[in-house]
């Protein structure tokens, strides 16, 4: 494998502070708070100070490497909507189900193309209230598409 590393730096661009908190200022003013004197005399410079430094974004090492491996996911299944998850082959390559009562919520599959349309269709039927078999559902010599 090769590793190329990257380093992301942005060019940062000129400051005016003065325009910054004069800016705060008028905005504070604007919603009522009256930052003329006593403790709020300073929040207009913290607050400029604060969001310069939110903004400015800090200089990073990326690393890039070779990436051949893909996962998608169709349906939507929370914790406790699905009584079991049914696996079809194996890591590295396989394809998830979240199932309730036969009924395919979800499905997600790893490193196994061209299935998707199939996992959607599941989906689509487990919430219109068709189950399947899932032993079928589970073995990779039975063709998707022909679950649904």
């Amino acid at each position: 494998m090769t590793v190329t590393p990257l380093r992301v730096a942005r060019r940062r661009p000129a400051r005016d502070q003065a325009a910054a908190e004069d800016a705060a200022a008028a905005f504070l003013t604007a919603l009522g708070v009256d930052v003329t004197s006593g403790p709020l005399a300073d929040t207009p410079g913290r607050m400029a100070r604060a969001y310069a430094e939110l903004l400015t974004p800090r200089e990073f090492q990326l690393t890039t490497f070779p990436n051949d491996e893909g996962m998608e996911y169709a349906g939507y299944a929370e914790p406790g909507w699905y009584d079991r998850v049914v696996f079809r082959g194996g890591p590295p390559e396989y394809v998830a189900f979240w199932v309730r009562d036969g009924r395919v919520l979800a499905g997600m599959n790893v490193n196994v193309w061209d299935v998707q349309d199939d996992i959607q269709r599941l989906v689509r039927a487990g919430y219109s209230g068709r189950a399947v078999d899932l032993d079928q559902l589970a073995d990779p010599s039975v063709a998707l598409g022909s679950l649904t």
